[in-house]
């Protein structure tokens, strides 16, 4: 028995959007890395743009990993600037993680740089053709929610157009963090410290590892 035959069209439209998560993938991932940033760094940044300083509690929950694994992320961008610990107004074995001015200004860079490369993507398509690609996009998102529960629609942990202050995200995902080694001295009461996760890397964003398999190629038109 052979195996099952695609509907030509399906087969069409998935090898078009499999090609678009490549070549996007590769371009964000490139352009975060020029900043400093890595997928997983870039989803701590863009939260705390979306929702202000918060613990690092908040922003495991906020991004669904682990709080050793925003250990990891926040130590990383804190040595580098783009972050700050702050003790917690009424708790003070918490700390509160806020961005820095550098961390401010990056994310508006990745917003403006966003809206440029809307343009270079959008400009000139006729109404209709460009409302027909909005529409079949939601459809496919809103099918893509429904098959795999717990997976963020929103994007709002990505770098976005048109959100306050900006960031996303990421959208996620944002080097050389240390996950993977608990030396987090971060008492926050918002966070377990019996902690005794034992998972592995599947369960959370990659882990800020450089991006050197990535292709450095801007495919933006000429952006820095």
């Amino acid at each position: 028995m052979g195996a099952p035959t695609a509907d030509p069209h399906h087969a069409a439209a998935i090898d078009r959007i499999l090609r678009l998560v490549v070549l996007l993938n590769a371009d964000m991932s490139a352009s975060l890395g020029r900043r400093g940033l890595s997928d997983a760094r870039a989803a701590v940044v863009w939260r705390l743009v979306q929702a202000g300083p918060g613990t690092q509690r908040s922003l495991a929950d906020a991004l669904q990993t682990t709080p050793r694994n925003i250990t990891g992320l926040v130590d990383g961008l804190e040595h580098d600037g783009f972050v700050n610990r702050s003790p917690h107004p009424s708790d003070r074995r918490s700390t509160v993680v806020s961005l820095t001015g550098k961390g401010a200004d990056t994310a508006r860079a990745l917003q403006a740089e966003l809206v440029e490369f809307a343009a270079v993507l959008f400009d000139g398509m006729p109404e209709q053709r460009f409302q027909g690609l909005i529409d079949g996009l939601d459809d496919v998102l809103d099918r893509i929610s429904a098959h795999l529960p717990g997976i963020d629609r929103s994007g709002t942990n990505r770098p976005g157009i048109d959100r306050p202050g900006t960031n996303r995200p990421g959208t996620d995902r944002p080097g050389t963090d240390r996950p993977d080694t608990d030396t987090d001295t971060d008492t926050d009461t918002d966070r377990s410290d019996t902690d005794t996760d034992t998972d592995t890397d599947t369960d959370r964003p990659d882990t800020d590892r450089p991006d050197t398999d990535r292709p450095d190629t801007d495919r933006r038109g000429g952006r820095a």
